[in-house]
């Protein structure tokens, strides 16, 4: 909804396939997409990124942490490393 390129997004474990239906869901700023690569939901960020006119810089992270959707429940150097540098650049 906010479409501005100078803000930072960081979509942890999101960007599902199943939304890509609709075509008014599109990526403006940039975008950070981390998510585990054992998540038995269909993750696609590159689908979004390829769709998103309005995107800046996009990155995706594939972890292998082996815990899946879990990735969200607690917090993990893994991410959370990534996720400060991500915020904190202009």
């Amino acid at each position: 909804m906010v479409r501005k390129k100078g803000i930072n997004y960081v979509f942890l474990a999101g960007l599902f396939e199943k939304y890509l239906d609709d075509v008014n869901l599109k990526l403006y700023g940039n975008v950070l997409s981390i998510h585990d690569r054992y998540d038995k939901f269909s993750i696609t960020p590159a689908l979004y990124f390829q769709r998103s006119e309005g995107l800046g810089k996009f990155k995706e992270i594939v972890l292998s942490l082996n815990i899946g959707h879990g990735l969200v429940y607690q917090p993990h150097r893994e991410w959370i490393d990534p996720l400060l540098e991500w915020v904190k650049t202009k």
